[in-house]
């Protein structure tokens, strides 16, 4: 029945802001910007209004930016993902300017980092650690 993708929208302030900051520093695939009005994906905005919509990648799974307006998320969630190194993408982050604590050890047999995007939504990234 479920083939293990998601898709995922989030609600941001700045679309443009948020895309760079997913693309940037965590280094997530783009697929583009919806110019809703001509109809088509763009790779840049250059316009003054905020994109309707920009669609990010990591892995199979895609992650969809669209601005808040006047929409009030009914509630929070936090976001997991997991990676094949927590440590090199901790560097990463510090490498690109980003202050967050490091990678902590669970009790549940993995490492986690958390991190907050430009919105504060939260997510985290883990690696399974061997038994």
């Amino acid at each position: 029945m479920f083939i293990g993708r998601l898709h995922l929208i989030i609600f941001v302030s700045d679309v443009v802001r948020s895309t760079a900051f997913y693309k940037d520093m965590l280094g997530f695939g783009f697929k583009g910007f919806w110019d809703a009005p001509n109809n088509r994906i763009v790779e840049s905005w250059n316009d003054s209004s905020q994109p309707d919509y920009a669609e990010l990648f990591v892995g199979d799974n895609r992650i969809g930016l669209r601005p808040t307006g006047n929409v009030v998320p009914a509630s929070a969630v936090e976001c997991s993902i997991e990676v094949d190194d927590v440590d090199a993408l901790f560097r990463s982050l510090a490498d690109k300017g980003m202050i967050v604590p490091g990678p902590v050890k669970q009790p549940w047999g993995a490492r986690t980092l958390t991190i907050e995007d430009p919105d504060g939504h939260v997510w985290h990234f883990f690696q399974h650690l061997a038994a």
